[in-house]
């Protein structure tokens, strides 16, 4: 529950017919430094995720990787990370 502020919260802007799309991962108050973030609708296919605002690559995942859920790990609370979602093939 985003409300109580010491959890976490994710949001996928996606546009699923184009495999793309932007992962907002915001950790509140938690006390855990990392979660499994489920992605949905995600066509099949290998993905690159880049890490905004540097545009900096940090992985390459096949589409049930991301479905079954990858880790985000945010060492801060009250802090987030953007991810921009590109299929590549």
């Amino acid at each position: 529950d985003p409300y109580t502020g010491d959890n976490w919260a994710a949001f996928q802007a996606w546009n699923a017919d184009a495999g793309r799309g932007t992962l907002l991962v915001y950790r509140q108050d938690a006390p855990d430094d990392r979660r499994t973030i489920k992605l949905k609708k995600v066509p099949d296919g290998s993905y690159k995720l880049y890490e905004a605002p540097e545009e900096k690559t940090t992985m390459t995942y096949t589409a049930q990787q991301l479905r079954d859920g990858i880790e985000i790990v945010i060492p801060a609370q009250r802090a987030a990370r953007v991810l921009r979602i590109e299929k590549t093939s």
